[in-house]
């Protein structure tokens, strides 16, 4: 069996991406590999050798820039946020193994995560009992016409997922509508956009993980408890915190300071 991590770098986020590779022992499930999507800004060069300055092991990462991934085309939305949302997605459908996870790189866990557990089903990190933007609930209706599955939230920035329940939200979404998963979401949201004017409102997290409810395709869930670091931030780590998540994109970090903080992080640590 194998489990392949999708690391998804933002603009800005180099250094925020390099702290939380830095605490990749606490996964405690095996990946086989790493794959890392870079915004188009980034440098994949540039990005691994700050990764190997830092003392991270990069032999299992490969890293792919997303211009060089997934067509205009096919991600053809009016904000960059949505544009990384649907290339997640694409990245789901591209890669090749039987368990997936989604990691956004500004978020890592602080204590061990076993993301599949021991009957082989994955593990989604929740906000329990939590609700978000409505929005995020009403295109998982339209989209799979399934209502919300659960009082939990699954906007926790990161998200395991089998490859078998991707395929079937595939097909669920081709019986509806006669087309593509990317071309309804394309459709709905231009569509959104024209009545609107305004932003669009939507989750891939929240539509993948009432998805998984469906499905049936976990067992057990495990509850986010995250300490949110700013570039401003008197580290204050609780015992109960599971998660770090990071808002540092504009903090310009260089090696020293990355180290320094992932030596803080430890430091202050329960």
């Amino acid at each position: 069996m194998t489990n392949v991590r999708l690391f998804f770098v933002g603009e800005d986020r180099e250094a925020e991406s390099a702290v939380s590779l830095m605490h990749d022992h606490n996964f405690v499930t095996p990946l086989s590999r790493t794959v890392i999507f870079c915004h188009d800004g980034i440098d994949t060069t540039e990005l691994g050798a700050l990764y190997n300055n830092c003392g991270i092991d990069t032999t299992s990462f490969t890293l792919i820039n997303d211009r060089d991934f997934v067509h205009i085309d096919k991600v053809h939305v009016h904000s960059d946020w949505l544009k990384q949302q649907m290339i997640k997605m694409f990245a789901l459908d591209w890669v090749d193994a039987d368990n997936i996870l989604i990691q956004d790189a500004d978020i890592f866990p602080l204590v061990p995560y076993s993301w599949i557990d021991r009957l082989g089903a994955v593990v989604p990190v929740v906000q329990k009992n939590n609700s978000h933007a409505p929005e995020y609930y009403r295109y998982i209706e339209r989209i799979l016409h399934i209502p919300r599955q659960t009082s939990d939230c699954f906007v926790t920035d990161l998200l395991p997922i089998n490859k078998q329940s991707w395929n079937e939200f595939k097909q669920r979404v081709k019986s509806i509508h006669r087309t593509t998963w990317w071309e309804t979401l394309q459709n709905m949201m231009q569509a959104d956009f024209d009545i609107n004017q305004s932003k669009i409102k939507f989750s891939e997290y929240e539509l993948l993980g009432n998805w998984l409810t469906c499905r049936s395709a976990y067992n057990s869930t495990i509850a986010q408890v995250h300490e949110v670091i700013t570039r401003s931030s008197t580290l204050s780590i609780s015992k109960e915190t599971n998660f770090i998540s990071m808002e540092l994109w504009d903090a310009h970090m260089n090696t020293t300071d990355i180290k320094t903080l992932c030596q803080d992080i430890k430091r202050n640590t329960p």
